[in-house]
């Protein structure tokens, strides 16, 4: 079966400031050459679908994958985390073109300016798929197990309130999980997980474990520069994505060297960053 990427988006920006941000004609071009290209655009509810996978993972049968239809060989998952308000925008964007992403949501980041309130969430979900991302986006690896269980527990349990219906994707705050914490996403009924290892993904090995590693998508560099990352992010390259998994393994040492607090002043500049 092909091998897949998907790829990580965060926010939209006319006048992007962080690389965190990407233009809206920057997705678009993006978006149009994946079409063009014959690529085969999903969320992570097609991919769902493609695996097998309801409520219930239904692993290998005889050796073979019960991949309900084969992963095409051009074929990329699409995603955004932390529910910006430009979330509707890029939903807007997406549903001109019959695509759709997942949007991932955390119950203390709608409160803030910038992001998606209860309504705008709602809003989204009438078009596209939304799953969770921690009730108050701290990074799960760094806090006691039984604290990081109640996140993945009461956003969950917040975002059904608030769609009334199943949240079945998830995706880690800061990419990281480790197995415990993996188990624990499943036990609490995620049936797809998303963490942020710049790698490409084996269906068998999705199947098997429900992760789904993610690419961000950088808006950093000139346009020539993204338009360049994101078509050998898309394609598997294997040299490109050698460099980048190179990058996020020295990122994932270096954040396991800063405390909790060091990481929430990270993501306070982030916030001031994008604001």
């Amino acid at each position: 079966m092909a091998r897949f990427t998907s790829l990580m988006y965060h926010n939209l920006s006319a006048s992007p400031s962080s690389p965190y941000d990407v233009s809206p004609e920057v997705f678009e071009s993006q978006l149009d050459w994946l079409l063009g290209e014959g690529f085969v655009v999903e969320d992570f509810a097609g991919l769902a679908d493609r695996l097998a996978i309801d409520g219930k993972i239904h692993g290998m049968v005889d050796g073979k994958s019960v991949a309900a239809q084969p992963i095409p060989d051009r074929y990329v998952v699409l995603g955004f985390d932390d529910g910006h308000r430009s979330n509707l925008e890029a939903s807007e964007i997406l549903e001109a073109r019959g695509l759709k992403a997942t949007f991932f949501c955390s119950r203390d980041v709608s409160r803030r300016d910038e992001f998606l309130d209860e309504s705008g969430i709602r809003e989204l979900a009438s078009s596209m798929t939304v799953g969770s991302h921690g009730a108050t986006h701290r990074a799960l690896t760094k806090m006691p197990f039984e604290e990081a269980r109640r996140e993945l527990e009461e956003n969950r349990e917040w975002l059904q309130d608030v769609l009334g219906s199943p949240v079945p994707f998830f995706s880690a705050p800061f990419g990281e999980l480790d197995r415990r914490l993996l188990a624990a996403c499943i036990d609490e009924g995620h049936e797809l997980i998303g963490d942020s290892m710049e790698w490409r993904n084996d269906p068998v090995t999705v199947v098997e474990t429900r992760l789904v590693h993610r690419i961000m998508i950088s808006g950093a560099g000139s346009r020539a520069d993204q338009r360049r990352r994101f078509r050998l992010a898309a394609s598997v390259s294997s040299p490109y994505f050698l460099k980048r998994r190179a990058r996020y393994e020295i990122a994932r040492l270096t954040r396991r060297m800063l405390s909790e607090k060091q990481i929430l002043r990270l993501a306070r500049l982030k916030r001031r960053v994008l604001s």
